[in-house]
């Protein structure tokens, strides 16, 4: 089994506490070291998105870019009630976390090391 650093998310605090969809496959072919609870920035669509559930982790990752934490390659597919004027590219963009400067510190140290990387659970 490889050794991995796991980052577990929520919606946000306006939402509902209770996971709308969670990464079964991280944990099933990764060992979890350690987890966040860390906020996501959406946009408005995105947000009504979540809610029906057209999320996709396959090829997630967290990354540091800047002294930011971001999630990378998250598929969020377009709202039901979108019009269809959606672009594809949107869908993969990458989003901030929301997270304490030291956590994100922790997260850079933990994501450097050799065989270690970081993927959102839920």
């Amino acid at each position: 089994m490889k050794q991995s650093f796991f980052c577990s998310r929520k919606e946000g605090l306006h939402m509902s506490y209770f996971t709308r969809s969670q990464n079964k496959k991280a944990t099933f072919e990764y060992e979890i070291l350690d987890k966040y609870t860390a906020g996501l920035v959406l946009w408005g669509h995105e947000v009504k998105s979540v809610r029906e559930g057209n999320v996709n982790f396959e090829g997630a990752l967290v990354t540091v870019l800047g002294g930011e934490a971001c999630v990378v390659n998250l598929h969020i597919g377009r709202y039901s009630h979108q019009s269809q004027k959606y672009n594809e590219k949107e869908a993969r963009r990458t989003r901030k976390l929301l997270l304490h400067k030291k956590e994100v510190f922790k997260l850079a140290q933990a994501i450097s090391l050799k065989g270690r990387f970081a993927v959102p659970l839920a």
